[in-house]
């Protein structure tokens, strides 16, 4: 008898196409493979949010539940999904990596 995998139920799920905002197409093509990552769309199709803030303005700035918006947006909807958020929000989300994994950052400045 064949168990399903941890994650099958969101692996199965087909999503959105990505709009692209004007070379975007790296950016989307990462969010593709957020979105389409079974254990991690799973735990954002959950009722637990992610976001790492309390109030609603830190919300608005958090890349961590912006990408859970998206990724619930991505898997539930159809048609095209304009990733609005991360386009504005770039140099943020470089920021905040650079402070929470500065090894990463550093390695891909030249």
């Amino acid at each position: 008898m064949h168990q399903s995998q941890p994650g099958a139920a969101a692996a199965r799920l087909q999503g959105s196409g990505l709009i692209n905002l004007g070379n975007t197409c790296f950016m989307n093509s990462v969010l593709q493979c957020l979105t389409h990552t079974a254990p991690l769309a799973e735990l954002c199709l959950s009722s637990q949010s992610l976001a790492s803030s309390v109030g609603e303005e830190q919300r608005l700035t958090d890349p961590v539940a912006a990408t859970q918006v998206h990724i619930r947006r991505a898997l539930t909807t159809s048609g095209a999904v304009q990733p609005k958020w991360h386009a504005r929000h770039l140099k943020l989300i470089n920021r905040r990596c650079a402070i929470v994994c500065p090894a990463a950052a550093s390695a891909g400045s030249v």
